[in-house]
């Protein structure tokens, strides 16, 4: 029984596939906590360069989450681009060109499922990939690619950063929406179970944004498993490089509340099981 969360009022059989059984709201905050601290830690100098952050997912919804780092207009990352909208490599370059000549310490997100309007993976213009047991291909090495494109095409200095096991493990940034969510998504879960119901999941129904609330469903996993959600066109830029104001309404909720965890001898303190 694990939980589904859904932008609207209504179920929506489907969900974004990523690994954590707490699906976006876990990822969500790590995401744009993390970008915050990256951010914080770019230099400010006159030397002009391009930082580009890759975040592993076939759905843009982590990569997007990357803008509630932002502190201000203008801020980075200043190019947001997920998998929902086709990539042109000619457009970012002049996108990026453009940026630097107001940002010399540019900060790009990309998703690692971007793709060109023929459906070829950025990634795979690097080398051949691999699948994985559901015949996924296994998406890496954009934000490589990217690098040198843009050493090649604009001699800038130019780094990648791809965001992988650590998007998915730093409970340090764990919000309280979230815990609470996941708490209660199990309480419903147990529930479920003892009335006899098998094959579910647990769906999240946005009831309202301002304030935040929503309710607890089960759904047929069938419906769901190995399914995909992807970002609304209306939360992308008409240009596909950035979010929109909708996308930040509809994320900002699932990353509030500081969770204090327990630590022993300065680490955090986790639960083993021999």
């Amino acid at each position: 029984l694990l939980p589904d969360r859904s932008p609207s009022t209504r179920r929506r059989a489907s969900i974004m596939r990523l690994s954590s059984p707490h699906r976006m709201t876990l990822e969500c905050l790590p995401i744009s906590s993390q970008m915050r601290c990256f951010l914080q830690g770019t230099p400010i100098s006159s030397v002009v360069s391009s930082s580009m952050v890759s975040i592993r997912s076939t759905a843009g919804w982590l990569t997007a989450a990357s803008a509630l780092a932002r502190k201000y207009d203008g801020d980075n990352p200043r190019l947001i681009y997920l998998p929902e909208t086709a990539f042109d490599q000619e457009a970012f370059l002049k996108k990026v060109q453009k940026m630097l000549e107001t940002t010399p310490n540019l900060v790009v997100c990309i998703s690692e499922g971007i793709h060109d309007k023929n459906g070829t993976f950025v990634c795979e213009l690097a080398g051949d990939i691999g699948t994985d047991t559901f015949g996924h291909k296994m998406l890496t090495g954009s934000g490589k690619y990217l690098e040198n494109l843009v050493k090649e095409r604009i001699g800038v200095k130019v780094r990648s950063i791809e965001l992988n096991v650590c998007q998915r493990c730093s409970s340090e940034y764990l919000s309280a929406t979230d815990l609470n969510e996941s708490e209660n998504a199990g309480i419903v879960g147990v529930q479920a179970a003892l009335k006899g119901e098998t094959g579910k999941m647990i769906t999240f129904i946005r009831n309202c944004d301002f304030p935040y609330e929503l309710s607890y469903e089960t759904a047929d996993v069938n419906e769901i498993c190995n399914m995909e959600k992807a970002v609304p066109s209306d939360w992308i830029t008409e240009d596909g490089c950035d979010v929109t104001e909708a996308f930040i309404q509809y994320a900002r909720p699932l990353i509030q509340g500081k969770v204090v965890l327990p630590e022993e001898n300065g680490l955090p303190l986790f639960a083993y099981r021999k």
